[in-house]
């Protein structure tokens, strides 16, 4: 990557991960823009809900946040800017949500 290239994590990731990555790229010499805006789409409904979902956008410096912002405002309705952990706690709470969503509907469609 190049020097001031944004970087975007969107997968899951433990809390505190965005900030320690962009304190180990600073620590190299490496000045990246780090990002963490979190995918929470529905398997299968991915077009739809990148452009119907608040899009949450994180980032390690303003610089970051901006470009993150810009980027997902070209798809997205609507931008939630947050903290990084914030954003991270955001992503495993929606993970959290889903898993005991679908986990209620199998345990009452086998009893």
């Amino acid at each position: 990557m190049e020097e001031g290239q944004l970087l975007v994590l969107r997968s899951t990731i433990y809390p505190g991960t965005t900030e320690w990555l962009s304190n180990y790229l600073e620590g190299l010499g490496r000045r990246l823009l780090v990002a963490y805006c979190p995918e929470r789409v529905v398997q299968g409904f991915g077009i739809s809900e990148l452009k119907n979902l608040p899009q949450i956008v994180s980032a390690t410096t303003p610089e970051a946040e901006e470009k993150a912002g810009a980027l997902f405002g070209r798809i997205a309705s609507e931008i939630v800017r947050l903290k990084p952990l914030e954003a991270e706690f955001a992503k495993l709470f929606t993970n959290v949500y889903r898993y005991v969503e679908f986990a209620t509907t199998n345990q009452i469609s086998f009893t």
